[in-house]
C-alpha cells in the first residue's frame, strides 16, 4: 500500500513547484534579474532541498526504488544513457525544426525569448561553464525525479498502457510550468515530456530521461551562446553584462519590449 504522506508530499511539492514558476513569470514582466538564472545561489538551494525531499518521498513511499526509476547497476547506465543521448538528439533535430517552423507559420508573439537570454551565459570562460552546467544539472534532476519518478512511475499507480496514458495530463502540466517562454514554449515543452516519459516507460529508469533532458538543455545553452541571443532584437533586452570575480551580473537593468523576436532563438529552453 503506498504511504498516503508520500501522496500528499508530492503533491504540495507539485503544487509549490507549480505556484512558484507563476509568481516568476509574473517577476520576470517587472524587472530583469541582476544575475544569471541558473547562478542564483539561493535558487540553487532550494532546488537541492527540492531533489532531496523527492527522494526522501520516495523512500517513505513504501514502494521499490524500481517504481521510481532508481534501481541501476552498470550496465543499466550505460545502455540507458547511450539511450538517452540518442534520444536526445533527436528530441533536439526536431524542436529547433518544430520552433522556428512554428514562428515563420504564427509569428513571433508565440515565444518568448526572456528565458534563454536570462540563463545563457554571456562568457566563454571555463568557471562560469562549469557553474551554470552544475545548476542545470540539478535543475533538469528536480524535474525528472518528481515528473518522470515521483508522479509517473510512483503516484500514477498505473500499470502497462496505462501508464502511457498518465504521460499525457502530466506532460501538459509539465508544459504549462514553462509558460514564461510564451505559448510555443508550453507546447514544446509538453511534447518534450511526452518523448522523456517515453524514455522512462521504455528503459524503466530515470537516467536515460535525464541525459536526454540535460542534452537538450546544455545544447541549446551552447547555440544561444554562439548565436549571442542576447544581441538579437526580441521581446526583452538588457544592458550588457559586467564580469566580476567570475560571476555574471547585468549593470541596471531595463525591460524593453518590442513586438519582434528574432527566429533563430525560436528554439526555446525547455527548463
Amino acid at each position: 500500500m503506498v504511504n498516503p504522506y508520500f501522496v500528499a508530499g508530492t503533491l504540495l511539492l507539485t503544487a509549490f513547484l507549480a505556484y512558484a514558476t507563476y509568481q516568476s513569470a509574473l517577476l520576470l514582466r517587472k524587472f530583469v534579474p541582476q544575475e544569471n538564472l541558473l547562478l542564483n545561489p539561493a535558487e540553487n538551494v532550494v532546488k537541492l532541498l527540492m531533489v532531496a525531499f523527492c527522494l526522501l518521498l520516495a523512500r517513505i513511499s513504501g514502494l521499490p526504488a524500481a517504481a521510481f526509476g532508481l534501481h541501476y547497476d552498470v550496465a543499466g547506465v550505460l545502455r540507458d544513457g547511450g539511450i538517452g543521448l540518442v534520444g536526445g538528439l533527436l528530441a533536439l533535430l526536431a524542436v529547433n525544426f518544430l520552433s522556428e517552423w512554428a514562428v515563420r507559420v504564427w509569428g513571433t508573439n508565440i515565444y518568448s525569448d526572456l528565458v534563454m537570454r536570462l540563463v545563457t551565459p554571456r562568457t566563454g570562460r571555463a568557471s562560469v561553464w562549469l557553474a551554470v552546467a552544475a545548476a542545470m544539472a540539478v535543475a533538469v534532476l528536480l524535474e525528472e525525479l518528481l515528473f518522470r519518478g515521483l508522479l509517473l512511475g510512483g503516484l500514477s499507480g498505473a500499470a502497462g498502457w496505462m501508464r502511457w496514458l498518465a504521460a499525457l495530463p502530466l506532460s501538459v502540466l509539465f508544459g504549462l510550468l514553462h509558460l514564461p517562454q510564451g505559448r510555443l514554449g508550453v507546447v514544446g515543452a509538453g511534447l518534450l515530456s511526452l518523448v522523456l516519459s517515453a524514455l522512462f516507460l521504455l528503459t524503466g529508469g530515470l537516467f536515460a530521461p535525464f541525459v536526454a533532458h540535460y542534452l537538450i538543455n546544455i545544447l541549446q545553452l551552447v547555440r544561444a551562446y554562439r548565436e549571442r541571443v542576447w544581441e538579437q532584437p526580441g521581446r526583452v533586452t538588457t544592458q550588457p553584462l559586467n564580469i566580476e570575480a567570475g560571476e555574471e551580473r547585468l549593470s541596471a537593468p531595463t525591460l524593453r519590449c518590442s513586438t519582434q523576436a528574432n527566429a533563430d532563438s525560436a528554439a526555446s529552453l525547455w527548463l
